[in-house]
């Protein structure tokens, strides 16, 4: 049996920051595709993400496509992502969690719904908005971008560290 135990090592962040974005392109199309599935206004969540940057004053200005708002929404949401997926890197390398694809998708799932308690509970003080979003979908997605970061990243920091071996 093989235990999950601290030790200390270097997590592959080129890994994990490309993971991250992987992540979030999946998780942006997957989102945008549901919200026009549902017959939802597409923007909507482009909004909610531009606000984090320009504040809640976004909401009140035209509802038409508005590039800026919509470049602004994508650098959050990347860079966001990058962020969640650097620290979930940090933790799969730190208790050797890369072991299995299945360990490392049962830690992205759980660091996923973690993140999504953190995102919609406890930063909504700060934007009160993203209440609006919390659900069983939304927790779902945040699960499959921990799913997909984590399956990413090991198979990235596979891929690196075979190559550095050569």
């Amino acid at each position: 049996m093989h235990f999950h135990h601290f030790v200390r090592r270097i997590p592959d962040w080129r890994a994990a920051a490309i993971s991250g974005s992987v992540a979030a392109v999946v998780l942006a199309f997957v989102v945008l595709m549901l919200v026009w599935a549902t017959g939802g206004n597409v923007l909507g969540p482009l909004r909610m993400v531009a606000a984090i940057a320009f504040g809640d004053a976004l909401f009140v200005s035209s509802s038409s496509f508005d590039f800026a708002m919509t470049l602004v929404a994508a650098v959050v949401h990347l860079t966001l992502s990058v962020c969640f997926a650097l620290m979930l890197a940090l933790v799969v390398a730190q208790f050797k969690f890369d072991s299995s694809v299945p360990m490392a998708s049962v830690v992205g799932a759980i660091f996923g719904l973690l993140l999504y308690v953190f995102n919609f509970y406890v930063v909504t003080r700060a934007f009160p908005w993203f209440a609006y979003a919390r659900g069983w979908v939304t927790s779902l997605l945040n699960v499959a971008f921990g799913v997909i970061a984590a399956i990413t990243y090991l198979r990235l920091a596979r891929q690196h560290a075979a190559a550095a071996e050569r």
